[in-house]
């Protein structure tokens, strides 16, 4: 069984972009859905403003942020790094190592 502090987070962030980011991160979420776990806007457990607008402004241009299981930013993308698979996949690997959480 795989607990909820074994889940890495893809957070897509509102913008022009959000539905094509969206649509590249679940692509690469169906690999392992039990550790990685996807939120768009509009979801329930989507974070609070504050948090997003702390991420944009430390990174402009910004369309998704990478969480580890333990809620620390591991990654923030903008929309070339968002919808690119490798990039993606990577990003979750990174998240998910011991050293990260």
């Amino acid at each position: 069984m795989i607990l909820e502090s074994e889940v890495a987070t893809f957070v897509v962030l509102r913008g022009e972009s959000a539905d094509e980011v969206a649509a590249a991160a679940k692509e690469r979420i169906s690999l392992d859905r039990a550790r990685r776990r996807l939120i768009v806007p509009g979801d329930d457990a989507y974070p609070s403003s504050t948090q997003i607008r702390a991420w944009v402004a430390a990174h402009p241009g910004a369309a998704a942020v990478i969480l580890t299981p333990s809620g620390a930013v591991s990654d923030v993308f903008d929309k070339s790094r968002a919808t690119s698979a490798a990039w993606i996949e990577d990003a979750f690997v990174r998240a998910l190592r011991p050293d990260y959480t």
